[in-house]
């Protein structure tokens, strides 16, 4: 065979295999976005740690330094600084926190066809505050989910509604604490409507 023959072979069968070269690349290149997105957004937060109380308490005082900046009075009368940004954080690092998971309701109004899965954080001020709130954990999880089940979709959709959430579980926690003066910090890491 002559050399330009064997030229114009070698350029068919090359021509046959470059589509499926693309088709390859493009399944492996495929491949690893769906394995990245995949590790990001299922096994990510799986094996992620849980935010500690610093975190917590930045990402607090974070969105609450924006409403103002104002001193109050802890439980004997010292004057406690509500300094905003990461400085605040570190006054409540060692605060006890309790944790109400897996809160599934429906909301008022939506006759069982949605529902509302939350997870409570409450950060305290003492460990006899935490201990007592342990044992009225019952109490403290009856009342949250009548709070979450009292609010329609309507009221839960609102751009307001995990500050309006807080404030109302913040004012169902201060009577189980027997302390007039006792300021639990409530966040709320899950919050899904379905």
């Amino acid at each position: 065979m002559s050399d330009a023959a064997e030229a114009g072979v070698a350029a068919a069968e090359g021509a046959k295999t470059g589509p499926k070269k693309i088709i390859l690349i493009g399944a492996v290149v495929g491949g690893l976005v769906v394995g990245t997105a995949a590790g990001m957004f299922a096994l990510g937060p799986k094996l992620a740690p849980a935010p500690t109380a610093e975190q917590l308490a930045a990402a607090d005082e974070h969105g609450a330094e924006t409403k103002g900046k104002k001193g109050k009075k802890g439980k004997k009368g010292e004057e406690k600084k509500a300094e905003g940004g990461h400085g605040a954080a570190a006054e409540g690092a060692g605060a006890p926190i309790m944790k109400l998971d897996n809160l599934i309701v429906n909301p008022a109004g939506s006759d069982g066809a949605r529902f509302v899965m939350a997870s409570v954080a409450i950060q305290l001020e003492t460990a006899e505050e935490a201990a007592l709130l342990k044992e009225k954990e019952i109490e403290l999880r009856d009342g949250v989910t009548t709070v979450l089940g009292s609010l329609t979709l309507q009221q839960l959709y609102a751009p307001d509604a995990r500050t309006l959430l807080k404030t109302k579980i913040a004012a169902l926690i201060k009577p189980l604490l027997d302390d007039d003066e006792a300021e639990p910090i409530v966040w709320l890491p899950q919050f899904v409507i379905q």
